[in-house]
């Protein structure tokens, strides 16, 4: 999820030296080096530090899928062995938050904010080594965890899943530039997705927390309604998909509508149903407020057929109990 960054000096650590020069954006960092990398952040006032060892152990999967897919990429063709960089990992990790922890306590005392880290760990070929050798940067910045209120985030589909997926390396941070220019402003974070049903990935982050709001506030409402009015009510849902009007972008909304209705009575005589017109072109076009139109009053439902023998459906519903009277009993019901 999109988070907001304050203005404090990153730290960077290059293989277990700080650095002394002005410190780039993480970002900008990634777009700048070629190779595999993870990020992770601190939690609880920078007292933990999240899946340390996940983190690290999916940086090491990283450099192996990325090598095999792409030998060139390292520079060298030798196997990828992030095993004996785990002491350098450390080391620069111990450094890094050495500095970045007392800049937090620094910055406490000037501006009450409430900040976390984030540690995002670069493995790239030796170009600072100078040799085959691989290099290790470790970026610490500050962050001000995001609070997205009732409203929760807004989510948006933006493109196609990456090319290798399966490995988390830098170009990702160039292409998820590229998209974050697509972001309508009241979006939050964007999701890929390669036939816009199956979600792939978001743009920042993979975790997301669904709330039922919709149902649970019409459920309070309905408990609230039968307080006054004594009503046997039911809820009926809708889900609308529709293009992006409301976010402004390619992407779909979606609309859910939640109503209160009384279940009818049908009694003995059970629902009265009438032909009405030929099947609809295009099943996911509504058609029923002209059908509605053609109703008599004495009709409960329309249905929907092109030969008048096969029924398709019905103008409300398609389930209907048909009941076997037979012709005699029948004629006894009209007559009496």
């Amino acid at each position: 999820m999109a988070t907001s960054f304050s203005a404090a000096s990153p730290f960077l650590v290059v293989n277990g030296v700080p650095q002394a020069d002005d410190v780039p954006p993480v970002s900008n960092l990634l777009e700048s080096l070629a190779g595999v990398y993870t990020t992770t952040r601190t939690h609880g006032n920078a007292s933990l530090l999240l899946f340390w060892e996940r983190h690290l152990r999916r940086l090491s999967n990283s450099a192996r899928i990325i090598a095999n897919h792409r030998p060139d990429f390292f520079g060298a063709p030798a196997p990828v062995d992030l095993s004996a960089m785990r002491p350098l990992v450390d080391e620069s990790l111990q450094v890094g938050l050495g500095f970045a922890l007392a800049e937090r306590v620094r910055r406490a005392e000037v501006v009450e904010e409430f900040t976390e880290l984030a540690v995002t760990v670069l493995i790239c070929n030796g170009g600072v080594s100078g040799s085959c050798a691989l290099d290790l940067y470790l970026h610490i910045g500050f962050y001000v965890p995001p609070v997205f209120g009732a409203a929760g985030a807004r989510l948006a589909l933006a493109g196609r899943g990456r090319d290798v997926a399966e490995a988390k390396y830098s170009q990702w941070a160039r292409i998820r530039k590229d998209l974050e220019r697509m972001r309508p402003p009241m979006v939050s974070e964007l999701l890929l997705s390669n036939d816009g049903d199956r979600i792939l990935e978001g743009s920042v982050t993979n975790f997301f927390v669904v709330c039922k709001v919709g149902l649970g506030f019409a459920l309070a409402k309905r408990v609230r309604r039968a307080e006054v009015v004594e009503e046997f009510t039911e809820l009926a849902v809708t889900v609308l998909i529709c293009n992006g009007g409301v976010s402004g972008s390619s992407a779909l909304d979606l609309y859910l509508h939640i109503g209160f209705y009384v279940p009818p009575i049908l009694g003995a005589a059970g629902a009265r149903l009438a032909l009405a017109g030929r099947g609809r072109d295009v099943a996911e076009a509504k058609i029923r407020k002209h059908l509605e139109r053609m109703r008599p009053p004495m009709v409960s439902e329309l249905l929907l057929s092109n030969d008048g023998d096969r029924i398709l459906e019905g103008s409300v519903t398609n389930f209907f109990v048909v009941c076997k009277v037979s012709f005699e009993r029948y004629f006894d019901l009209i007559l009496n």
